[in-house]
């Protein structure tokens, strides 16, 4: 009767197992099983992809960006707030400085994407091997430079979560192409990605671990040196505010530091292997003997006696010997 019982139990509730809880069909755990072994076996095979990928494997990446304009001394200039003396754009949410937005890739098709550090403009941006290119927008100061924006203008990059002082300090011209132009390292002062000075000295690479990093070319400037007038950001938002923006190009190579070589080993010379073959045959040492003897001349083998410092001697003999024993590592 209990056996009956139980399959009238299953028959009257659609193919579902009794319990105090919820009843959940046998299909669907079936098929929550078959999801849970699924991704039980592809979590390792991703995890494995993305630590050991070439081009993601030293997990670099860019922080945050400031800039700033500048004299040609790398002091904040140009009448702005910072210290009373520039114009500053930076990737950080606050309601003090200028906001800085970051696209992937280069004019035109950089903007037909979301910005990287959207919604509040912090970054966090793993970087490649090779070049990595941006584009850089923020808004434009409320004072029009009309051609005569700032001449100059400082790069600060922060690296690896490192937002106290900058990994790179850079200048550019306030005159460069919009596709970037060269930029030097920086000779004035550094701030941290919330603009507090910073003591620490910093150049124009970026050492980490295994990759350098450098700027291969960097501008920014007014709508009119891109030939482009777009309005994506605000002061405080990444979000438009019906004035043109400030738009420029950042490109960055990372470039792995390969070690330099260690002295080559210098291998000793082997007594008596005057054919050059690491072996010394009978012949050979019976011309050691000969040239020893001075029936043969010093140059018949001069492996007899290959330190040159002197001529061939029992000493020289018994070198050779040794290495037609035991072979010419012996030695």
């Amino acid at each position: 009767m209990a056996l009956d019982l139980k399959k009238a139990m299953f028959a009257s509730n659609d193919n579902q197992i009794p319990n105090s809880g919820p009843r959940v069909s046998r299909a669907s755990r079936r098929a929550k099983a078959t999801v849970q072994h699924a991704l039980a076996l592809a979590i390792p095979t991703l995890f494995s992809a993305l630590v050991f990928h070439p081009a993601i494997a030293s997990a670099l990446s860019l922080s945050g960006v400031v800039i700033y304009s500048s004299d040609a001394d790398g002091n904040p200039s140009g009448g702005g707030e910072l210290f009373g003396a520039a114009y500053v754009w930076h990737t950080v949410p606050d309601r003090t400085w200028y906001g800085l937005g970051v696209w992937q890739g280069f004019l035109p098709q950089s903007l037909q994407t979301t910005p990287l550090n959207a919604p509040d403009f912090q970054l966090h941006q793993v970087l490649v091997d090779g070049s990595n290119e941006f584009t850089i927008v923020g808004e434009q100061p409320f004072v029009d430079f009309g051609a005569d924006w700032p001449p100059n203008y400082v790069l600060d990059l922060y690296f690896d979560g490192n937002t106290e002082a900058p990994g790179l300090s850079v200048m550019f011209s306030g005159n460069a192409a919009c596709s970037g132009g060269v930029a030097a390292a920086n000779p004035g002062p550094v701030f941290s990605l919330a603009l507090e000075a910073s003591s620490t000295r910093v150049g124009a690479v970026y050492d980490n671990s295994g990759t350098r990093t450098s700027v291969e070319a960097v501008s920014f400037g007014p709508p009119t040196h891109c030939s482009i007038d777009v309005d994506l950001v605000s002061a405080f938002g990444l979000i438009p505010d019906g004035e043109p923006d400030y738009i420029g190009a950042l490109k960055l190579l990372v470039e792995p530091v390969v070690p330099s070589p260690g002295p080559t080993p210098t291998v000793a010379p082997c007594a008596g292997d005057c054919n050059g073959d690491a072996a010394v045959a009978i012949n050979e040492l019976l011309t050691c003997v000969n040239i020893a003897l001075g029936t043969l001349a010093p140059d018949a083998c001069a492996a007899c006696e290959p330190y040159r410092d002197t001529e061939v001697t029992i000493t020289s003999i018994l070198r050779a010997i040794n290495n037609a024993l035991f072979g010419c590592a012996a030695m």
